[in-house]
């Protein structure tokens, strides 16, 4: 699942909310724009919905470009 849509607090955490449910067992989520300066926040979204969960093995990538995150739902 690409998670690539509203950049507000509220709505990128209500695509998260959205969207992790649908998630399978050994599924991908990928988000992005985790580190673009006009949206800092997604970063805090990423980690407070998919990170700190440990249903999910998480990465992030912020070295080139806007970032980019993913996870993998473990069980």
């Amino acid at each position: 699942i690409t998670v690539d849509g509203d950049h507000s607090y509220y709505g990128a955490a209500r695509d998260l909310i959205d969207v992790l449910p649908k998630l399978k067992i050994g599924g991908v989520l990928v988000f992005d724009d985790i580190s673009n300066p006009r949206h800092p926040y997604l970063i805090e979204v990423w980690n407070k919905y998919v990170k700190s969960n440990e249903r999910f093995s998480t990465y992030e990538f912020n070295q080139l470009g806007y970032g980019i995150a993913y996870a993998i739902r473990q069980y």
